[in-house]
């Protein structure tokens, strides 16, 4: 979300003011396409401040959400783009460091790409 106000409260990311969503069904000019990233086999990943996004053949499917953030309310509601989930419904949260910055630590996992 663009301008949101936003809070960490205990250790979760709370939504004060909804923002206007980033995505959106068009767009007024094309940087980077997504269907020829797909068409090559190309990972594309969107990491925003309410979770982290992948495009798939199927569209743009939330693979990660920020603690404290409420997927239906949050994003699927009002979001103008469809986004879709993955296939059990079930969408891992990001490990709270993320927001506390307790015991954070940058890592990078290529087998969670695939």
């Amino acid at each position: 979300m663009a301008n949101a106000q936003m809070e960490i409260r205990g250790g979760r990311l709370c939504i004060v003011k909804p923002g206007p969503h980033k995505f959106i069904k068009h767009v007024g000019e094309i940087t980077m396409s997504g269907d020829q990233a797909i068409k090559k086999g190309k990972t594309v990943l969107y990491v925003t401040n309410v979770g982290v996004f992948r495009l798939t053949k199927k569209g743009m499917m939330l693979i990660e959400v920020m603690p404290g953030v409420d997927i239906e309310k949050d994003i699927l509601q009002d979001c103008p783009m469809q986004v879709i989930l993955p296939d059990s419904g079930q969408v891992p949260v990001t490990p709270d460091a993320i927001v506390t910055g307790e015991g954070f630590h940058l890592g990078w996992q290529t087998e969670s790409l695939t």
